[in-house]
């Protein structure tokens, strides 16, 4: 349900408690779907903030990532 209301919100919880991969898999599923710019932001972030622990902050999708919440809202950072 949570997920479901706020998917950007959910995501940066499971990062918080380590559901790393879990993060990621909302992540891909709700972004295409997720209309509201604050939680497209929160699930690339999330999402980006999951993969970089995953993998390495060297990757370039993570910076990809943060940029491309930085495009959904600009002032989420």
């Amino acid at each position: 349900m949570y997920a479901e209301a706020l998917p950007g919100t959910y995501a940066y919880y499971l990062v918080n408690v380590s559901r790393f991969d879990d993060a990621i898999a909302l992540a891909r599923l709700k972004l295409p779907r997720t209309a509201d710019p604050v939680e497209q932001a929160r699930l690339l972030t999330s999402w980006a903030i999951a993969l970089s622990v995953t993998t390495s902050t060297a990757n370039s999708e993570v910076e990809a990532l943060h940029r491309a919440a930085l495009q959904a809202d600009p002032e989420f950072w």
